[in-house]
Order: C-alpha cells, then sequence, then structure tokens
C-alpha cells in the first residue's frame, strides 16, 4: 500500500510521537482489512519501500524484507504464543513449538481441632468423632507453566531477550490474550562459536491472575 507523506501533515508539525507511522502487516491485520490469508498458507514476505519524486514505488529504496512464518505447535505440542511490548511501544509475537508444561504448587495452613468442643455451655461434653480433626483454614494456589523454544538464529535470539525484559507480557488462548508473568528464562547457546550457531530457549512463566482456592 502507498501512504503519501502529505497526508500525515507538514513535517514541522510533526512530533516525535507522530514521526513514527505504524502499518500493521501481519496476518489478522490483513484479515481486518477485509483479504484475509489462505488457510493453507506457510509464509509470506514483507518490503517497504521508499516513495519516489512521482509518488510512485522506488524499488531502489528497500527498507526491509520481513518474512512472516506460520509456526504451529510441533510434536503433538500446542505451542505458546506471547506476545509482549517492544523497545518501539508496539506489540512483537512469537510461538514456543516445542514441549510446555503446566504446574500448581498448593500453600496450606492449618490447626488441630480436638474431638471435643470445650466451647459448649452444657455440663456434659460429648465426645465426638465426627470433628474433623486436622482443618485448613487457608489455601494458595500458584500455577506454573514452562515452555520450550525450537532452535533460534543468533538474531532470533537477541530479539528474545526483548520478551524476557518486557514487563508487558501476555499469551494467546484463542481469541484471548492473558496476562502472565516471566519468572526465569534458561537459554542453550553456543559453547563452540565455531561450529554451534543456534540458540534454544526454557522460560519459566506463571499467570498474572492465578486461581482462586474454593472454600
Amino acid at each position: 500500500m502507498g501512504i503519501l507523506w502529505g497526508d500525515t501533515g507538514a513535517y514541522d508539525s510533526q512530533t516525535a510521537e507522530t514521526r513514527l507511522i505504524h502499518i500493521g502487516v501481519g496476518p489478522q491485520n490483513i484479515a481486518d482489512l477485509g483479504t484475509p490469508l489462505n488457510s493453507s498458507w506457510a509464509y509470506y514476505t514483507v518490503r517497504p519501500i521508499a516513495q519516489g519524486d512521482d509518488y510512485l514505488e522506488n524499488n531502489d529504496g528497500v527498507w526491509a524484507n520481513i518474512r512472516f512464518t506460520k509456526a504451529t505447535g510441533e510434536c503433538s505440542y500446542n505451542g505458546v504464543r506471547f506476545a509482549w511490548k517492544n523497545e518501539f511501544g508496539v506489540w512483537d509475537y512469537y510461538t514456543f513449538t516445542l514441549q510446555s508444561d503446566s504446574s500448581v504448587d498448593i500453600e496450606r495452613e492449618g490447626y488441630e481441632q480436638t474431638f471435643v468442643d470445650f466451647s459448649t455451655a452444657n455440663n456434659s461434653i460429648p465426645y465426638d468423632k465426627s470433628r474433623r480433626g486436622q482443618t485448613q483454614f487457608y489455601n494458595a494456589l500458584k500455577r506454573k507453566r514452562t515452555a520450550n523454544s525450537n532452535w533460534l538464529t543468533q538474531a532470533e535470539a537477541d530479539w528474545m531477550n526483548e520478551l524476557f525484559f518486557s514487563s508487558n507480557v501476555y499469551i494467546q488462548d484463542g481469541t484471548d490474550m492473558l496476562p502472565v508473568v516471566i519468572t526465569s528464562a534458561n537459554v542453550v547457546e553456543k559453547t563452540n562459536p565455531r561450529t554451534q550457531k543456534n540458540f534454544q530457549y526454557r522460560i519459566e512463566f506463571e499467570p498474572a491472575n492465578q486461581p482462586r482456592p474454593r472454600q
């Protein structure tokens, strides 16, 4: 698509905030324009180019070549899709396609209840074996999850650092975006720079909204 600079207003009237023009070119952006991609698509390439003096494409002024590759879970795993605010203040997405695990830690507090109710005002205090004995008065649940990436290039591994440093991270569950907190990230990186060129990440995270226990 072409956008004339004149459509954005005079240059002198622009500020540091408005000089960044954001053009959505992801699959959902394309679908929102009314031309969704074919369901069998595997990848597509976006090439931003400069505008010539004639307001047409300047094919000599290629700013970037951006390839979008469809990523799905591998080895029968569903994968975990992360979304985070990058250093430019816009959203980035990446799917960890390998094994993902989930666990729940339960913290409990309780007390020992006697078989006799000493709070009664009667002279006769019966022995009641149906009283609970050990009784819990507090349960706290903490759900934890892990996700594993496929092998990444140096550029992709550097890009993933923004995910780990971001304080605004979500995972996509269907059409829902659920906030999470990154708790740790381990990396298997090139221990021999001459032969090992790829990286692999294992990330641990928790839902920002933990499940509430039943009373």
